[in-house]
């Protein structure tokens, strides 16, 4: 197992729980579409992640390899938290409650 190797498992765990944590806003906020896509892209991810990293095992480096992909899971949580989805969303909700609105104030 090379280091670059390493460093992509570090990459993918910070992908896979970044996807997480928005997968779990996305069901908080009721936001479906959003929630399913995050969901399969996880699963995905995780899946082929742990059988590349199980399949390769050696003794001298897959202690590392998990050590390295649980420190980028959880970079990947802190840069979830860090987005704001009331921002994401909110460009959707202005922009309906406006066209709501124009013809109220038409027939005013």
């Amino acid at each position: 197992m090379t280091d670059i190797t390493l460093l992509g498992y570090f990459l993918v765990g910070i992908l896979q729980d970044f996807l997480v944590t928005m997968n779990m806003r996305c069901v908080a906020k009721d936001k479906t579409a959003a929630a399913v896509g995050t969901s399969f892209l996880m699963t995905m991810l995780s899946m082929v992640s742990l059988y590349n990293i199980l399949t390769g095992l050696d003794q001298q480096r897959s202690l590392v390899a998990i050590i390295v992909y649980a420190a980028g899971i959880s970079v990947g949580t802190y840069l979830g938290m860090l987005l704001d989805l009331d921002k994401m969303f909110s460009g959707k909700r202005k922009a309906k409650a406006k066209q709501e609105a124009a013809p109220k104030q038409a027939s005013v």
